[in-house]
């Protein structure tokens, strides 16, 4: 599956819109508007998908520079972003308000109190068992 991004479309552009651009290039797979999750509203741009790539690249070098709805169009292949992942706790931590004023509560998997044994067994109280710690002078 080929994917092309459409940027720059008006707000009020409708699918049959994109589909009309694109027809004359083959069969289209699907059209995707984005929308807002919110508001529902749309957000300028638009995801078709070809089966074939040949023309997915024709269509890219044609359009190039096309006007729809008075707006000139955006087009070019659609790539994923590579190397972006959700934010991990820490990052959202270091922000300047704060993990709580998003709404985040961080899930703790144990107790971090200090005076609880630990997991391992041997070790109590932060204490030092046999052979850990400074040996004694004089032995």
């Amino acid at each position: 599956m080929f994917k092309i991004y459409v940027g720059n479309l008006d707000y009020k552009t409708e699918r049959e819109d994109v589909e009309r651009l694109f027809q004359r290039f083959g069969p289209i797979e699907d059209i995707a508007l984005a929308e807002d999750k919110k508001t529902g509203k749309r957000r300028g741009f638009a995801i078709v998908m070809v089966r074939d790539e040949l023309r997915g690249r024709l269509a890219i070098e044609s359009l190039a520079g096309t006007r729809l709805r008075g707006r000139a169009i955006v087009i070019n292949e659609a790539v994923t972003k590579k190397g972006k992942k959700p934010a991990s706790f820490k990052e959202l931590r270091s922000g300047p308000l704060g993990p709580r004023a998003m709404g985040i509560t961080p899930r703790r998997a144990g107790s971090r109190n200090p005076r609880r044994t630990s997991s391992r067994p041997g070790r109590r109280f932060g204490g030092s068992g046999p052979g850990e710690g400074p040996t004694p002078s004089g032995s």
